[in-house]
């Protein structure tokens, strides 16, 4: 009782969890207070960073304008520095016209003028576009002597006979220190580059730069407006907002950058004392809440938790603990409601447990309960106890104890452990039963139907409990063996009363003797007038008619004979009339009102002559009113053993189906279990059912096809043809062949000739061939091409390795995936028509034992 109930509860009852309860009991009331301080004090916040964004708004702008200033003050330096050189170019030029006739005077006072200004002169021949008298920009060059970077200034000079006059300014020694006498804020980077992006000029560091071209991201400055403000890359790769200013003389650009994190920052300067100052303040005032907190809020809910504590023990004392706060109160009033609650649902508990206890205590079938895990027995009910013998301990290993109770199969052969249904429900995670016979305690063997069905909490979890059912058949073996010898001994009477007819014919007086001395009833009439020539006494016995009325009216006993059993009865004597024997059974109402069931035989009697015209007509009639009732009972039984075993196919299908339903496949794999396993089952079905129908003696192999492949023949041009002699099959290869028609039907539907896209045909041929052994095949045609399967199903399986060991010893099973259709040829022994298996065992103990 003690481990049932350990079942039921499922060990100690503990709160369930709660996802993220762990983080959520760090989270008190102090810091919920704080939070919700933190959360009104948001606008504020809100307004302070507006502030500040504004300032650092302000604070952006006032650096562009002084970006943009230095550009303009930068390329204003430059023009200066240009106009000045343009200006000594042409003071030299026209200050000595006949420089050309006196190249020595010209050139001491270019480079007078170059060393006074820091700069080169030259002639050179000119550009026969180039106007006289006019001052232009040449583009950045080489020195190939020094390798410094300049920029040429070019006079063509007039009536010189096509020869210029050119200025080299150094790029580093002029233009860049023109960008120097600029001041700039640290950080800050002026460049001058030309109309092709390369730069000039620049400061700092322009001998590192001078003379290459401008980043890639910063080339906008080329082609946009005259000036603006943008943010690029600078040389090295380093954003910076650019300020930039043309100077159309030449086509330059001048650039002045700005580090990005100088304009950037301004947001974090002017927000720094918003965060510092609200930071102050936020710590201070969540600290006062939270200490007002405690003394108000937190010690009484601190009172509340230990209240819930101990509702979760059963019997305790649900203290209530007194507050200001009026949600608290009423939070204790209700614990201590689902405290009495709870003990009122323990109560009811309980008192439900023993009335189940004491249910499954006065059952009368034995019931025990079992661990899944440990095999240890948890409960087990008086009728068990009953059926073993002797007590088990609960908390006991069966499976250590098995032995103690030895079983046997109908064939006496021993069980062992694991072939018994607790074992293989343990094993299998399935159902099992199993009918044995079991040797008690006292000695005593009882035959035992049983059955281990596993129990889960939820169908796709492991089982917890296998539950078993023990139920005493002894009886129904019994009356079953005892009826078969009733009908034994009761054929074997009547053979022996029929012998002795035909020996009294010869001798009347025996006859006579024998005939009063037999409870049957005898009757010798004529065939031609129908009138009794003899009655025996029991016939009045029988009828309950008086005997000389039945001897003068042989139309008494007639009129008694149920109407609708009459014409059976005149048909027996007009065939016995001709000369033929017969056997009926009809009812008669006896002249009492009871109604029984009378087994009558017409034969001829002839003289020793063998006239073919009979002398006489007899009959002999018995009472088989206790036989038909055996009958009945017999009927009954059978009947019953079908409805349970179709009942156990229809628990495992259903038990499969729920078991299916909570392990499905997102992909669909759940959907197209479930039909295959119904139909297999339904196809074992359709063999249990034809055994039943011969009391599990066999079937024919032509009624068997007929059966299982009834689907696939339906219509009025069956698509599968069936050609052989009556061949009986025993239970066993009845059951197997069920399963292996099925399942090559199954196939051809989906893949062969029985496909719906496919219009094929199979055909199914046997014959006996010699030394009592018969040939099978099923031959597919007109269906797709057929190739071997690449993955082996459960047909293949049971075709290709189980199904040769179910027909029997020497049996075989040949498959051959041709490719105008499938073809299996089997070659099995053919089974004894009076029951036995072809592998040589009883076929209705073996299927029982491995059900």
């Amino acid at each position: 009782m003690d481990g049932f109930r350990e079942f039921q509860a499922g060990g100690e009852v503990s709160a369930p969890a709660v996802p993220g309860q762990a983080e959520a009991a760090r989270r008190g009331i102090r810091s919920r207070l704080a939070v919700l301080v933190l959360v009104l004090l948001l606008p504020v916040w809100s307004f302070a960073g507006l502030v500040a964004w504004r300032m650092a708004e302000a604070e952006r702008a006032a650096i562009s304008r002084d970006g943009t200033e230095a550009a303009r003050a930068v390329a204003a330096a430059v023009e200066r520095d240009l106009t000045a050189l343009s200006a000594a170019l042409t003071a030299l030029g026209t200050a000595a016209p006949g420089a050309v006739r006196d190249p020595q005077a010209l050139r001491a006072q270019a480079e007078a003028l170059g060393a006074l200004m820091g700069v080169g002169f030259s002639m050179e021949p000119a550009n026969p576009r180039a106007v006289p008298g006019s001052v232009t920009v040449g583009r950045f060059e080489i020195d190939s002597g020094t390798g410094a970077g300049r920029v040429p200034l070019i006079l063509a000079l007039p009536g010189s006979g096509g020869q210029q006059l050119v200025l080299h300014s150094d790029a580093i020694g002029v233009w860049s220190a023109a960008l120097g006498r600029v001041a700039l804020p640290p950080g800050w980077v002026a460049d001058v580059a030309d109309g092709e992006g390369r730069i000039l000029a620049r400061v700092p560091n322009p001998e590192r730069f001078v003379g290459q071209f401008v980043h890639p991201e910063t080339r906008f400055v080329l082609g946009a407006a005259t000036s603006g403000w943008r943010r690029g890359l600078s040389r090295e790769g380093a954003p910076v907002d650019v300020a930039w200013r043309r100077i159309a003389a030449t086509g330059w650009t001048v650039m002045v950058g700005v580090p990005a994190e100088a304009v950037d920052g301004a947001f974090a300067r002017a927000l720094w004392p918003v965060l510092a100052g609200g930071g102050l303040f936020a710590l201070l005032v969540p600290l006062t809440i939270s200490i007002w907190g405690a003394r108000r809020i937190v010690r009484p809910l601190s009172a509340l938790e230990r209240s819930a504590t101990a509702l979760g023990v059963r019997g305790a004392t649900v203290p209530l603990p007194r507050s200001d706060i009026r949600e608290i109160d009423a939070v204790c009033r209700a614990i201590a409601a689902a405290a009495a609650e709870r003990d009122e649902r323990e109560a009811a508990r309980e008192a439900s447990e023993a009335r189940l206890l004491s249910v499954l205590d006065h059952l009368t079938v034995g019931v025990a309960l079992t661990d899944a895990g440990s095999g240890r027995l948890l409960f087990i009910n008086r009728r068990m106890v009953e059926i073993l013998g002797q007590p088990i301990p609960i908390g006991s290993v069966l499976a250590d104890r098995a032995e103690e109770w030895p079983a046997y199969t109908a064939e006496g052969r021993r069980l062992a452990t694991e072939e018994r249904p607790l074992a293989r429900a343990i094993r299998t995670e399935r159902p099992a039963n199993a009918d044995y016979r079991l040797r008690r305690a006292d000695g005593k063997m009882v035959w035992l139907r049983v059955a281990a069905v596993p129990m889960r909490e939820r169908p796709e979890a492991p089982p917890n409990a296998i539950a078993s059912v023990l139920v005493d058949v002894g009886d129904e073996y019994a009356a079953a063996q005892a009826l078969g010898e009733q009908v034994e001994a009761e054929a074997a009477a009547r053979r022996e009363a029929m012998a002795a007819a035909a020996a009294l014919a010869a001798s009347e007086e025996r006859f006579r003797r024998f005939a009063e001395a037999s409870p049957d009833a005898v009757w010798i009439q004529s065939p031609a007038a129908r009138t009794a020539i003899y009655v025996s006494p029991a016939a009045a016995q029988l009828s309950g008619l008086p005997l000389a009325q039945l001897v003068a009216d042989p139309g008494a006993w007639m009129a008694q004979v149920a109407p609708e059993d009459r014409e059976k009865l005149q048909q027996a004597m007009v065939a016995a009339a001709a000369g033929r024997s017969s056997e009926i059974e009809y009812r008669m109402r006896r002249a009492d009102g009871v109604t029984i069931w009378l087994r009558d035989a017409a034969f001829p009697i002839r003289d020793t002559t063998r006239t073919p015209s009979p002398l006489r007509i007899g009959r002999l009639a018995r009472d088989v009113t206790s036989q038909k009732e055996a009958e009945t009972r017999q009927a009954l039984l059978i009947a019953e053993l079908n409805h349970r075993v179709k009942n156990t196919l229809a628990t495992v299908l259903s038990i499969a189906q729920q078991t299916a339903r909570g392990n499905a496949d997102p992909d669909g794999g759940l959907a197209a279990f479930l039909p295959v396993f119904r139909a297999r089952i339904q196809a074992l079905a359709r063999g249990h059912d034809l055994l039943t129908a011969s009391t599990w003696q066999g079937a024919q192999l032509d009624a068997l096809a007929e059966a299982v492949l009834s689907p696939w023949r339906a219509g009025q041009v069956p698509r599968i043809a069936l050609d052989g002699p009556a061949l009986w099959l025993g239970p066993r290869q009845a059951l197997a062949l069920a399963l292996a028609l099925h399942e090559l039907a199954t196939n051809a539907a989906k893949h062969g000739a029985l496909s719906p896209e496919s219009t094929g045909q199979a055909e199914l041929t046997w014959r006996i061939a010699a030394e009592g052994r018969a040939e099978m095949c099923w031959r597919e045609s007109g269906g797709p091409p057929v190739t071997p399967p690449r993955h082996e199903g459960f047909g293949s399986r049971l075709l290709g390795r189980g199904l040769a060991a179910e027909l029997g010893r020497g049996a075989s099973v040949v498959l051959r995936y041709q490719v105008d259709g499938l073809v299996a040829a089997l070659e099995f022994p053919i089974a004894a028509a009076a029951g036995e298996d072809a592998a040589g065992t009883d076929a209705v103990g073996k299927e029982k034992s491995e059900s």
